[in-house]
């Protein structure tokens, strides 16, 4: 409907901006807003930008561990929910993703369904081949062995031309990533990265660095907006500039 008829040439990109947890509305657009101003510069000349936030309900809970494990779950319906979304674009569409701690998880969760995987026990009702998609992910807490052929968001890579994972193995919230879970230790993708031995030909779509050394020891969304290196390999990927 309204998506098919919103994008009108290949020189037009939609970037999708999806934030993380403790997040209200009027947040939600305070941060997209900071998220716009940093990376729009960038963007080349020719190119139509149509900038989207995705806000998805992430205010507060109080209790820390009961907080993040309740969001965790939340993440999944808005994981079938973006991958809807995706879904109602043109196939041949223009797009890019960049999610922040749990919007991560969100934006690989939303790829698997796009690709014909289920999140929250749904799938869409019918897949069509489509242009890949940009994809950056900042902080990402999601178990680094979701996006492997065999975990839980495994058709997600499958979905993207290239992902760009900003990771950070100073970061003291991922540290203590594996308290999301009853019965296993996950290891957070936004700490350590992921193997990519084992991810056959996506694995060639896969770039990871570890932010460290400028992030240090935050979890800041914003530090990883703070310098022009990585600005610039955000942009690279995001605004489909790289090969």
């Amino acid at each position: 409907g309204q998506l098919t008829n919103a994008l009108p040439d290949r020189n037009t990109i939609t970037l999708v901006y999806v934030h993380g947890n403790r997040v209200d509305a009027g947040q939600a657009v305070q941060h997209g807003r900071f998220v716009y101003r940093k990376l729009a510069p960038y963007a080349p000349a020719e190119t139509t930008l149509r900038f989207v936030i995705w806000s998805w309900p992430s205010d507060r809970i109080k209790g820390q561990l009961k907080d993040v494990r309740a969001k965790a779950l939340r993440t999944n319906n808005d994981g079938y929910y973006l991958g809807w979304m995706l879904s109602q674009f043109p196939p041949d569409a223009s797009l890019s993703i960049i999610g922040y701690s749990y919007g991560a998880r969100i934006t690989t969760g939303g790829l698997h369904v796009l690709g014909g995987g289920q999140a929250a026990g749904c799938r869409l009702s019918d897949t069509v081949a489509r242009a890949p998609i940009r994809v950056t992910l900042l902080a990402a807490a999601v178990d680094r062995c979701w996006i492997q052929p065999s975990g839980a968001h495994r058709y997600a890579l499958g979905q993207t031309d290239e992902l760009l994972n900003l990771y950070n193995v100073c970061d003291p919230a991922l540290r203590r990533f594996g308290a999301i879970e009853k019965c296993y230790d996950p290891v957070a993708l936004g700490y350590t990265g992921t193997s990519t031995t084992s991810l056959g030909p996506d694995g060639d779509k896969l770039r990871q660095y570890n932010m460290c050394n400028s992030v240090g020891k935050s979890h800041d969304e914003a530090r990883f907006f703070g310098s022009s290196w990585s600005l610039e390999r955000m942009a690279s990927n995001l605004f489909w500039q790289g090969d």
